[in-house]
């Protein structure tokens, strides 16, 4: 027995520095960091663009493939190192954590410039409804009020409409003009009133419910017959601007482009 476990010893003393040691041919743990660190953002460039890759597995291998030419290492010293990594998971789970900690840096990263390209390519297209040059109200009887009926020819696209105006005269020691929107529906008309309280640019929003298609979209703009001071108003406008982001394949040129 006493020989048997004299020999057991001699083995594990030979073969853990085998285990160990590092051989030459295994990568660093930095330059594995490094590249797996690359490989993890290549990975995710394929995933947010699967659009792009699906159809297309020449270009998915090409960019695996500049990750490694980037770090000057080929696929199967990546591979032979990953077994050795594997066989010592203390120093691979070292790694990990860092590539960890920088990957999440920089999804964040690419996230904020995601958005920043998407509000940058969005089109705005704009359908105007009602527009009107400039005019103004007055308390005198039929010159305080001024009533608008949209185009309704767009009206069931919508579900948010704009009205945005100037407006000079307002004054804080007088009864303030009000702005009246309604949305009229199958079973309901909604009504919409905001007082305007600041002279300059007046933009409001106003947003049908859910499961709802206006038929007729109308309103007016009313000064109180206690305020004696004239009110313009200029570039009277209703309208409707539908944002229509980029696609994915537009979006994803722009950031090679960008690169």
């Amino acid at each position: 027995m006493k020989i048997t476990h004299f020999i057991l010893l001699i083995l594990i003393a030979i073969l853990l520095p085998a285990c160990s040691s590092r051989p030459s041919y295994v990568l660093s743990d930095k330059k594995m960091e490094n590249l797996l660190f690359d490989l993890y953002i290549a990975e995710t460039e394929i995933k947010e663009n699967a659009s792009v890759f699906l159809n297309d597995s020449l270009q998915k291998r090409q960019l695996l493939h500049s990750v490694f030419e980037k770090h000057r290492v080929s696929e199967q010293t990546f591979d032979t190192s990953l077994v050795w990594y594997n066989a010592n998971l203390d120093k691979y789970f070292k790694i990990i954590e860092k590539v960890t900690e920088r990957y999440t840096i920089l999804i964040e990263d690419l996230k904020k410039e995601k958005d920043r390209l998407i509000a940058q390519l969005t089109v705005r297209d704009t359908t105007f409804l009602y527009t009107t040059p400039a005019f103004t109200l007055r308390s005198a009887w039929r010159e305080n009020i001024h009533a608008f009926k949209t185009d309704t020819f767009h009206l069931n696209e919508f579900q948010e409409y704009n009205v945005e105006f100037w407006a000079m005269g307002i004054r804080d020691s007088v009864p303030a003009p009000i702005l009246t929107f309604c949305i009229q529906c199958k079973d309901t008309t909604l009504v919409y009133r905001d007082t305007l309280v600041h002279n300059g640019l007046i933009s409001k929003q106003y947003t049908l419910p859910i499961k709802n298609t206006a038929k007729s979209v109308f309103g007016s703009l009313y000064l109180p017959p206690e305020n004696e001071n004239p009110l313009l108003i200029g570039n009277f406008t209703v309208y409707r601007q539908k944002a229509i982001p980029p696609s994915p394949e537009t979006l994803y040129s722009e950031k090679v482009r960008i690169r």
